[in-house]
């Protein structure tokens, strides 16, 4: 396969994830506005907001580094992707104290500690550290 059409298959494959990611929270969003009406919707929109001031600290430019290290040396990659995860999860047990702890010092009581537990804990572990890693891993092997 020449240079040309591997660029131009992850530049296809890199639009198709972006423009599903796109559409699932897209319906995703209108499901959830239906369902919670405006009230939980604007709940719903703070929690999102509290939680996203903590996701930029879990990368910690991490995944450039990943990403520079795999297209190096792409036969540790296993072991600098578990690195990598490891790393996360670290710094994850850090960031949730510290999230829940401003949670209860600053949101708002009628929202409820839970809710933004349940948040937090989506967005970190099942969004942002399998993801992102996933995507660094990805752009390390482009060529």
């Amino acid at each position: 396969m020449s240079r040309l059409e591997s660029i131009l298959r992850n530049a296809i494959f890199s639009v198709i994830a972006r423009g599903i990611d796109v559409g699932v929270t897209f319906i995703l969003a209108v499901v959830l506005a239906r369902y919670l009406g405006p009230e939980g919707m604007g709940e719903y929109a703070y929690i999102i907001a509290f939680v996203a001031v903590f996701v930029p600290l879990i990368d910690l430019g991490l995944d450039h580094i990943l990403i520079r290290e795999i297209a190096h040396n792409k036969e540790s990659a296993k072991t600098y992707v578990g690195a990598a995860l490891l790393l996360k999860i670290i710094i994850l047990f850090v960031l949730f104290p510290l999230g829940m702890l401003s949670a209860w010092l600053f949101a708002d009581a009628s929202i409820g500690l839970l809710a933004i537990f349940l948040c937090f804990l989506g967005t970190m572990v099942l969004r942002e550290i399998p993801t992102v890693v996933g995507y660094a891993v990805f752009l390390a092997y482009e060529k």
